[in-house]
């Protein structure tokens, strides 16, 4: 119901009406007002629209104005961002703490390995630490200053509180994470983890061709060789090809490569077998061992 108004905008009501009735042992009628499901009187959208719009912003870290645009436009549901903003506040004050969290996720189920990150969330300077378990499950949550130094010694302090043991700890290479592990479960093995491993071996891998491109047109320039200097255009062509598994690539890209493959053998062959045999180790090692096995060959 639309108020009439000197603003702008007009003053919208909305207006929840719920009475029903039912016959009594005499056949009266008998009027009562249910309390309807999914729906607060006070508010004019389900609780499953609030929690969906709450849910981006506190998961996902989608900026408000972005979740009122999107479910203005694409939904069809007018909201602002205060308003959201609101059901957030309302959400987090019925939840449990910290520790009661913590504490009914391991009652549920034990953790005995933790995969640690760093993060610095857009809209602040101020680095957050995400703690999850084996089974998927965000444990804690520690927001500090800096990642380095003491700080990073809270976070699994937090985690030995509730009697949580860590045998197996992942990372990244950050030494104040390995180091703050190291002192609170001395006995946890440490292991970087197949994110940043595969990235680092990548890097490596595309700083070696633009290497060995630039040393091949010298060598070419200074022997007066020009062949040699249009393998390398070619080579900044399929740079990017080269990085990719054989099954990977499209016909055109195949038949390019082998014909780059007949004039410069020698590196490109020897480049590609390197990365078939990483992605060997990646894909198809279940263990540590084998994937030891895999790396001496």
């Amino acid at each position: 119901m639309h108020e009439f108004s000197t603003f702008h905008s007009p003053i919208i009501y909305r207006f929840v009406t719920a009475r029903g009735w039912y016959f009594d042992d005499q056949d009266s009628r008998v009027y009562f007002t249910p309390e309807p499901g999914g729906v607060p009187t006070q508010q004019h959208m389900s609780r499953n629209v609030i929690r969906v719009a709450c849910f981006p912003a506190v998961i996902c870290g989608v900026s408000l104005r972005n979740i009122a645009a999107v479910f203005t436009y694409l939904f069809g549901i007018p909201v602002t961002k205060s308003t959201i903003k609101r059901w957030i506040d309302d959400i987090g004050e019925n939840l449990p703490s910290e520790e009661e969290i913590l504490k009914k996720l391991t009652d549920l189920k034990k953790a005995s390995r933790c995969h640690t990150d760093a993060c610095y969330p857009l809209g602040t300077d101020r680095c957050v630490t995400v703690v999850t378990d084996e089974h998927d499950r965000i444990l804690i949550t520690h927001e500090t200053d800096t990642e380095n130094a003491d700080e990073a010694k809270k976070f699994p302090e937090k985690l030995r509180e509730p009697g949580i043991n860590i045998t197996s700890a992942f990372s990244d290479y950050s030494e104040s994470f390995i180091k703050a592990i190291k002192e609170v479960f001395p006995d946890a093995k440490f292991q970087a983890d197949h994110f940043h491993s595969v990235k680092n071996i990548w890097d490596h891998l595309k700083k070696g061709l633009p290497e060995y491109r630039r040393n091949l047109k010298a060598a070419g320039e200074k022997e007066q060789d020009r062949e040699m200097p249009e393998i390398a255009s070619e080579l900044r062509k399929l740079r990017w090809s080269l990085l990719k598994k054989p099954s990977d690539l499209s016909e055109e890209e195949r038949e390019q490569t082998e014909a780059i493959e007949k004039k410069d053998g020698g590196f490109i062959s020897e480049f590609r077998s390197v990365i078939r045999q990483i992605a060997n180790i990646s894909d198809h090692s279940d263990t540590e061992a084998r994937a030891e096995v895999r790396l001496k060959k």
